[in-house]
């Protein structure tokens, strides 16, 4: 036998393991293949589950937490602390260190959020959670605005029109004679911009984490997405060993990458050191939704020169915004001798397959203050949103036919043309479409950093009039995931994802004045109810591809899909997100 780490044990000799181990054919598949039921399911139904909200430890003590309004706030006063510790309940008032994501440049592949030279941040803790939050709202405390607390949308608008109209950006990719091509024809150009604000991940269980620290070692709970960057930054935050950190998993309760980042655990740990008890800290749905790791703001602007036929002879693409990579991992960034470029950015841009003879991207970095993260699908959302549109409305100049547009561009990539076929023939595109019915299509291959996996994706997105609106009747979605391990979870997440990405599209947009987040709650931050949900349709290719990735593959399609379908019904082209409500207006 052979321990964990390597190192025989017993007395029987074993043989070098196999740097190649044969695999199963596929006649050999038990579970591979067939659809296995989720396991957490009944948890969830009978209310079994365990979230972090739901966590209680012995001793423990709840927090409620109000931080600066403003990204480079800083606490000033309190003013009645000493009327707050008479409350019922009340056991302390505790001002919680600022934090910052740090770049990962120092080794770790994890966020690590060291506090910084200030406090922005202030918690009550009590007994129970409502004596704690009541007691917050009474409590008289001061924040100033910090370096930026002049931080507004229109100034963030401001700097990304900028960087679109700059002389310059950083090259990603440069093919053939583009700029000189432009410039020689510079009567025939078609311009078009796009862009996309800042968006929160907005979990349904707000972010919350209980922590016990005790002589130099910490126990923690709660939904926390990344066990790991969770060790790390907490051992960097209280000054003890990773291995003196456990961490305690509970269900997620919605993350999309925002639950990577444990700013909300180290916040737990700063209370329960300052009370010597064990703190379960829970943010408001307020909080929780001003004090996000955003996604990342984009605009685009794409010039094209069409030869003869129709098609794109020359393409000039740039992507500005708040660089994600540049937030918060530098070392992932593409170096040049111009500068430096951020491959999320011009994600399915870059590195599609369509036929371009002459093709130059850039993009340009608008440093913000703003505290960003991942979040489903990365970059890919705004950067196919741009692209997927401007080609439809190339193929519209052309007076060619959506799908046969995109079919000729993709005529060299046959793994791309199979889901696009598919797509087409599943919806019936190339039938008249029924009365009151418009159509769009859309297509992207998402591929996995540094080339580990690529995904095709193919949507229809249809519309029906109805009454005097426009509704999404359905969603057909192809996809060639590779091998397909679990095809009930390949199916959970084309709808789960075709959902999110229709939230993004119709109604997510964090807007910013006096240095913060002007969103607060699901009333001015909505998301895409359940009778808003489209019938989808998803048609799965079989592969001899090893599996794929598949997470966040489906979400990019869905806006330029749904804003080409808009255009059909409305004559109407749609160039920022979210798409305005009048949009769905039929024409009579």
């Amino acid at each position: 036998m052979r321990a964990a780490n390597g190192s025989r044990t017993g007395n029987l000799p074993l043989a070098p393991l196999s740097a190649t181990p044969p695999l199963k054919q596929r006649s050999q598949f038990r579970l591979i293949g067939k659809p296995v039921a989720r396991l957490d399911t009944p948890a969830k139904c009978n209310g079994s589950a365990i979230f972090g909200i739901d966590v209680v430890v012995p001793g423990m003590l709840n927090a409620a937490i109000k931080s600066a309004r403003a990204f480079s706030g800083q606490l000033t006063a309190i003013n009645n602390e000493a009327d707050i510790l008479k409350m019922p309940g009340v056991r302390a008032v505790v001002k919680l260190a600022a934090l910052a994501i740090a770049n990962e440049d120092a080794g770790s592949q994890h966020p690590r959020l060291p506090h910084l030279p200030r406090h922005n941040a202030v918690c009550v803790v009590a007994d129970r959670f409502w004596q704690a939050k009541r007691a917050l709202d009474a409590l008289d405390v001061v924040f100033d605005g910090g370096a930026d607390g002049d931080l507004s949308t229109a100034k963030i608008d401001a700097m990304l029109d900028a960087g679109l109209s700059a002389e310059h950006g950083v090259t990603a990719l440069a093919r053939g004679q583009p700029r000189e091509i432009l410039e020689r024809r510079a009567s025939e150009v078609i311009e078009r911009r796009f862009v996309l604000p800042h968006i929160a991940h907005a979990p349904l269980e707000p972010v919350n984490a209980t922590a016990s620290y005790k002589d130099g070692a910490v126990e923690v709970w709660g939904p926390i997405q990344s066990v790991t960057a969770c060790q790390e930054a907490v051992a960097h935050a209280a000054g003890c060993s990773p291995d003196d950190v456990k961490v305690n998993v509970t269900f997620l309760g919605g993350s999309f990458g925002r639950k990577i980042v444990p700013d909300y655990v180290l916040q737990a740990v700063q209370a329960s050191k300052a009370v010597g008890r064990p703190i379960k800290l829970i943010r408001s749905r307020e909080e929780d939704m001003q004090h996000d790791v955003y996604r990342p703001n984009a605009g685009g602007r794409f010039r094209a020169v069409l030869d003869d036929r129709g098609y794109p002879l020359a393409v000039h693409a740039r992507v500005a915004g708040q660089s994600l990579f540049g937030a918060v991992r530098k070392s992932w960034l593409d170096q040049t001798p111009e500068g430096a470029w951020d491959e999320s950015m011009v994600d399915g841009i870059y590195n599609q397959s369509y036929r371009l003879p002459h093709f130059l991207v850039e993009t340009v970095d608008t440093p913000l203050p703003i505290p960003v993260y991942f979040m489903r699908s990365v970059g890919s959302t705004a950067a196919v949103f741009f692209w997927e549109s401007f080609i439809s409305e190339l193929a519209q100049r052309a007076n060619v036919d959506q799908y046969t547009y995109r079919r000729n561009l993709l005529a060299d990539d046959p793994l791309a043309l199979r889901v696009l076929d598919a797509a087409a023939q599943a919806s019936g595109w190339t039938a008249p479409a029924p009365p009151n019915t418009f159509r769009g299509i859309a297509y992207n291959c998402y591929i996995g950093r540094g080339g580990r996996f690529k995904t095709y994706v193919a949507e229809v997105v249809e519309l029906a009039r109805v009454g005097g609106r426009l509704a999404i009747k359905r969603v057909f979605c192809a996809v060639d995931p590779g091998l397909v391990v679990n095809p009930n979870t390949l199916h959970a997440q084309i709808e789960g994802g075709i959902g999110f990405a229709l939230t993004n599209t119709l109604k997510s947009r964090i807007t910013f004045s006096n240095g913060g987040a002007e969103q607060s709650n699901f009333f001015d931050y909505p998301l895409l109810r359940m009778d808003e949900m489209p019938e989808i349709v998803p048609i799965v290719l079989d592969s001899e591809r090893p599996p794929q990735g598949f997470g966040e593959v489906v979400l990019a399609p869905v806006a330029p899909a749904l804003a080409q379908a808009l255009f059909s019904a409305t004559g109407r082209r749609l160039d920022v997100m979210p798409f305005p409500e009048d949009a769905f207006r039929a024409n009579a």
